[in-house]
């Protein structure tokens, strides 16, 4: 079975010399995983056996406020948005394996969908992607009895819209907080467990507004973004900032984004996302 090493991974051995003369963060680093096709599911159980040798996994049932304290070390917190079953299987093959917790944020209308509408649902997930039908062959949905399996198997579930929109384009309130709140409670009476982790659908500054952060500050106890970056550097429990990993991503890709050596290619986006916070306090 093949690895396949993402592109990205080349420019960044490329940089090695100079981002090993950067400082390593510390502290918690939430990472950020979507769909895994077969192909790489080997890459992952590798990846995830390299990362357990040199970093600690906290589980999600330790998240707290101690989260925004300096750290003298770095540990990750594992995380897979929008309900596919590549996440499933990896979670019973992968990281039950290595004993690791993580949280999954479900999108409720995709988990358990008609096969056939998973090619319009996928439009949801990629609005800007001209490559959907490639996306199908592999992008099963979980069903509810698998996201069962995850929370009575230690991990958390969070929510993650019902239909995954750009946040920012709905104008009413009421959509809001169905797509935010609502959604949320049905998926906890479904899970038979508390829903109290959100994760902003694209999770850029631009697809959130400082009203749709305090809906979801109201229901949740803590809200990620996948804007880039360390936990330490989220400028509120409302938007904390996540790491995100291509599958085929190197091990030093993979552990200068976790160190926080990439950093200084976002920082224009947490600068955003911290002005937004001070606009309104």
């Amino acid at each position: 079975m093949t690895i396949g090493i993402s592109k990205r991974s080349v420019g960044v051995a490329l940089l090695q010399p100079f981002l090993s003369l950067l400082p390593r963060k510390k502290g918690v680093v939430a990472l950020t995983l979507h769909n895994i096709k077969p192909k790489h599911f080997l890459w992952f159980d590798r990846l995830i056996k390299q990362l357990s040798d040199q970093y600690e996994f906290i589980n999600p049932s330790e998240l707290n406020c101690d989260l925004f304290k300096k750290a003298s070390t770095t540990k990750i917190l594992l995380t897979f948005d929008d309900g596919f079953l590549s996440s499933r299987i990896l979670a019973e093959s992968v990281l039950k394996k290595y004993g690791i917790k993580a949280i999954f944020f479900i999108t409720e209308g995709f988990i358990g969908i008609d096969p056939e509408n998973v090619s319009e649902f996928l439009t949801n997930f990629y609005p800007n992607s001209n490559n959907k039908s490639v996306e199908v062959d592999f992008a099963a949905p979980m069903t509810w009895i698998d996201v069962k399996w995850l929370s009575q198997n230690g991990h958390m579930i969070g929510a993650h819209t019902k239909s995954h929109p750009v946040l920012s384009s709905i104008k009413q309130n009421q959509e809001l907080v169905s797509e935010i709140v609502l959604t949320a409670d049905r998926i906890e009476t479904i899970v038979e467990a508390k829903i109290n982790c959100f994760a902003f659908p694209f999770g850029t500054v631009e697809s959130v507004n400082y009203d749709i952060i305090n809906i979801a500050r109201d229901r949740f106890d803590i809200i990620f973004s996948n804007v880039r970056g360390n936990v330490l550097d989220s400028p509120d429990r409302g938007f904390i900032f996540r790491q995100n990993i291509v599958p085929g991503d190197s091990l030093s890709l993979t552990r200068a984004i976790i160190d926080g050596r990439l950093d200084w290619k976002y920082r224009r986006a947490r600068q955003q996302a911290k002005v937004m916070f001070l606009d309104n306090d």
